[in-house]
C-alpha cells in the first residue's frame, strides 16, 4: 500500500515532463505580423535615399465599428456604424526615414497618408487581398496579403513600383518608392 503514492507521484512527474517538453518543441515563427516594405529610392539614380524633414504617416481603412450609445432613458445599447474610416499613426515626426513597414488591413484595402508639411502631402491606395496563413495549429493564424493593385498621388513622391506582390512576415522589399532629388 505504501508504494502506491510513491508510483504515483513518479508518473505525475512523467507526465508532467512529457507536457512541458511538448510545450518547448513548436516551430512558430517568432514574428507574426506582416508589413508592406517600402524602400525609398532616387529617381535618377535608384539609390537609396532618407527623407530629410519629418514626416508623419498614417495608415487608415473603412470598417463597420459597434458603439454603445446612451438612451435618455439611461440604458446602453450597442450600435454598429456603418463605413467607419480607423486612422492609425504608424511614424509621427520621423526624420531620416529611408525605410517604410507599414501593416495592412484586415479588409481589402489600406490608405497611407504621408504628410510632408501642413500643406504638402502625398496619398498611397493599396488594394489587396488578405491570406489567411496556418503554419502549425499550435501556432494560431497568421494573415499575408497579395498586392492586386496601388494608386498614388505625386505632390512629392515621383511613382510607385511593386517589387514584390506578397506580404508575409518576412523581411522583403514589397514596393519602391522614387523621390527627385538634388544629387
Amino acid at each position: 500500500m505504501k508504494k502506491y503514492p510513491l508510483i504515483l507521484l513518479i508518473l505525475l512527474f512523467g507526465i508532467t515532463l512529457i507536457g512541458l517538453n511538448s510545450c518547448n518543441d513548436d516551430n512558430c515563427s517568432l514574428t507574426t505580423t506582416s508589413a508592406a516594405t517600402f524602400d525609398l529610392l532616387s529617381s535618377n539614380s535608384h539609390s537609396s535615399i532618407a527623407l530629410t524633414e519629418a514626416v508623419t504617416i498614417t495608415a487608415s481603412t473603412i470598417a463597420d465599428v459597434t458603439v454603445r450609445d446612451t438612451l435618455p432613458d439611461g440604458s446602453v445599447v450597442d450600435k454598429v456604424v456603418k463605413d467607419s474610416i480607423l486612422n492609425d499613426t504608424i511614424y509621427n515626426a520621423e526624420k531620416k526615414l529611408s525605410k517604410l513597414k507599414i501593416p495592412l488591413s484586415y479588409s481589402t484595402k489600406t490608405t497611407i497618408t504621408i504628410q510632408y508639411t501642413e500643406l504638402l502631402k502625398d496619398e498611397i491606395e493599396i488594394k489587396h487581398r488578405p491570406i489567411p496563413f496556418v503554419s502549425d495549429i499550435n501556432c494560431g493564424v497568421l494573415m499575408f496579403y497579395q498586392i492586386e493593385d496601388i494608386k498614388y498621388t505625386t505632390n512629392a513622391l515621383d511613382s510607385i513600383t511593386i517589387a514584390n506582390p506578397k506580404v508575409t512576415n518576412e523581411e522583403t522589399v514589397n514596393f519602391n518608392m522614387y523621390y527627385t532629388i538634388a544629387e
